[in-house]
Parts: structure tokens; C-alpha cells; sequence
């Protein structure tokens, strides 16, 4: 999946290796006037949706940002995009954290 991110979507010209997951202080907030085509919108939520089972399964410490992300499904605007490639990009920069599955059984 982490392979995807950087594949699928335009990670990697938007911030060299972020230590946080969004920008300390930076708020998401609806917008309305400068909503995304409906093209955009698809790819908002296909990103959201695969960093939805990201954080569910693998990764509990993007959990906030992405419950916020996926607040702005409806009105996504290109700040919203934005958050989502820094989200990705910290995903790609870090992919030793997170939660790992080592049965110890044969």
C-alpha cells in the first residue's frame, strides 16, 4: 500500500520527508466556493479511503488527520488535497512505524 501512495498519487513534489503527519497549528476547514471537479473529488476519496485502512490496520498514529480528512469528503478543496499528499508522503518517509503482525506460530 505504501508502494501505491508514491505509484498513484503526486507525493513525491509536495514536501521532502515531513516529521509530522500535517503542519503544526494548520486547521482544515470546509470550503464551498472552490470545491474540486468531480474528478478531483475521486481521487480525494480514493486516497482517504486507502489511508482509512491504513490507519485502521497498520498505522494508529495518523488516525486524527485522517478522521479530519474524511470529514471533507462532500467539499474538498485543494488544502484538503494538500494535507492528504503530506499524509502520504509521512507514510512513505517512515515505513518501519506502525503496528506489525508476527505470529509465532508454525
Amino acid at each position: 500500500m505504501i508502494q501505491s501512495f508514491s505509484d498513484e498519487y503526486e507525493t513525491q513534489e509536495c514536501i521532502n520527508d515531513p516529521v509530522t503527519p500535517m503542519e503544526p497549528g494548520r486547521i482544515l476547514v470546509s470550503g464551498n466556493e472552490c470545491d474540486l471537479v468531480s474528478k478531483g473529488q475521486t481521487y480525494y476519496r480514493s486516497g482517504v479511503g486507502q489511508l482509512l485502512h491504513m490507519m485502521r490496520w497498520s498505522r494508529p498514529e495518523i488516525q486524527n488527520l485522517v478522521r479530519e480528512l474524511s470529514r471533507h469528503f462532500q467539499g474538498a478543496v485543494d488544502g484538503h488535497v494538500n494535507a492528504m499528499h503530506r499524509v502520504m508522503q509521512y507514510v512513505i518517509s517512515t515505513p518501519n512505524r506502525g503496528l506489525t503482525v508476527k505470529p509465532n506460530r508454525v
